[in-house]
């Protein structure tokens, strides 16, 4: 192959790297524009926001459990628990997204399961107050 080719090819895949952001920093400019709406109470638009967030990084617990709160503000309860669940399963140390996955699980009769991220708080907190109400 030719120098110059090389070189062609060496300069279009540094273009093309340098041209990649890091998705999880654009997923935390998306979460800080849901923050605003949800804080301006515009939930439909922090919806979009921390869906658009969850796109970049699946893995990102904060913006499904912000997704589910602003379902919540908008009365979509179905939406909220599944969006509850997922920060719960990611997550597992973090007691309010239990309690929150914990509560919605009782409003659908899911009581074996309510228990269980109610015992998931109390392991770590014996004294959680949430966590005995919601046992």
């Amino acid at each position: 192959m030719p120098r110059a080719a090389r070189l062609f090819v060496l300069l279009a895949a540094v273009l093309v790297l340098s041209s990649c952001s890091d998705p999880y920093a654009e997923a935390l400019k998306h979460i800080a524009r849901g923050d605003a709406a949800y804080a301006e109470r515009k939930f439909p638009e922090a919806i979009l926001e921390y869906k658009i967030a969850i796109s970049l990084a699946g893995t990102a617990s904060s913006a499904y459990f912000k997704l589910a709160e602003s379902y919540v503000k908008t009365d979509d309860l179905r939406e909220a628990f599944g969006n509850y669940q997922r920060a719960a399963d990611l997550e597992p140390a973090n007691d309010e997204y239990q309690i929150k996955a914990g509560n919605l699980l009782l409003v659908v009769g899911r009581f074996q399961e309510a228990k269980a991220k109610a015992r998931i708080v109390l392991e770590r907190n014996p004294k959680s107050i949430p966590g005995i109400i919601l046992l």
